[in-house]
């Protein structure tokens, strides 16, 4: 597995960086993770004595969902952190301090939503529909930001991005909890089943950021092409490579304000390519929501009582 990981996202960091998609060391290093995976799937299924994913867990289909949920629904939202940071950055000229503090609606509207949802399924006991709830919201949120422009007004930039993070939130401890309900009758079932939820979360998030720094990258590079052979830029536009500007965006500082309008809107296009992304990404959580378990969360007992009771219940 770690082979597979490994080799796949070195082809998509040669890609970017080094070699053309199409040359002989990005389509090795595919096949080559193609091939590890297929051998730790034949290992962990068939020869393994103590499988990384045992068989139990991946024979109840709704804990595949409730993971495939989370994993897309905050790798969603990561990815709308990542980009708007750039946004930020970029488009706005703010400096890494303050870069944080444009955050704050995002991060303080996904802390609230998750405290929302915490209370919610205590006192109802649903989970589910908390889900679908957030996969609409993430596909509604990572939409409207598609909105943003270079020259955007205090109050526009935070109302866009609440949405995001109040989605983000509601999908954290359903979905957890919706596998942990489900987790298999065995000893280390609960454990096992936590451990392929916090996996399938963080492998989501690393592919998913990667092959959207893919997507910003190259359509970056395509953008600033154009503008370069548009002849729209003054001839001090000229004088810099604005290929470059990819990697050293302090160059937009010494052109015009023309130049700079232009440039920035080149950067805007390939950032909405980005949100795109995200949309689809969001998309995928709504519908791995809606096949989610409907099993409810005993009501009147927090998730840790849960646990010990299922705990309890393997042993």
């Amino acid at each position: 597995m770690i082979g597979f990981i490994v080799t796949l996202f070195i082809a998509i960091s040669l890609g970017v960086t080094d070699f053309s998609w199409d040359s002989g060391a990005v389509i090795a290093c595919f096949i080559l993770s193609g091939l590890l995976l297929i051998a730790f799937l034949l290992w962990n299924f068939k020869y393994s004595p103590v499988p990384l994913i045992p068989k139990s867990i991946i024979k109840v289909p709704q804990i595949s969902f409730a993971v495939g949920s989370l994993s897309f629904g905050y790798s969603a939202y990561m990815l709308t952190v990542q980009f708007v940071s750039i946004y930020f950055q970029i488009i706005r000229g703010n400096d890494s301090i303050n870069t944080g503090l444009s955050l704050l609606p995002i991060i303080i509207s996904c802390t609230l939503s998750t405290l929302v949802a915490s209370f919610i399924t205590k006192v109802t006991g649903y989970m589910k529909p908390l889900s679908v709830i957030s996969g609409v919201l993430l596909c509604i949120g990572s939409g409207i930001l598609v909105l943003l422009r270079v020259e955007e007004s205090f109050s526009r930039r935070v109302g866009l991005l609440i949405i995001v993070g109040f989605g983000c939130g509601l999908v954290f401890q359903p979905a957890l909890m919706s596998a942990q309900m489900l987790a298999p009758d065995e000893e280390n079932g609960l454990i096992m089943t936590n451990s392929y939820v916090y996996f399938g979360q963080n492998i989501g998030v690393a592919l998913f950021s990667q092959l959207g720094q893919v997507i910003y990258t190259e359509t970056l590079k395509s953008n600033l092409g154009k503008v370069a052979k548009s002849g729209m830029i003054s001839e001090a536009g000229f004088s810099i490579d604005l290929i470059s500007l990819a990697d050293n965006t302090g160059l937009l500082m010494t052109l015009s304000k023309n130049d700079q309008l232009i440039i920035k809107s080149a950067f805007m296009k390939s950032l909405h390519n980005t949100f795109y992304f995200s949309i689809a990404l969001s998309g995928c959580a709504l519908i791995f929501s809606c096949f989610m378990s409907n099993v409810k969360f005993p009501v009147g007992k927090d998730s840790t009582e849960s646990a010990d009771d299922t705990e309890e219940k393997q042993c």
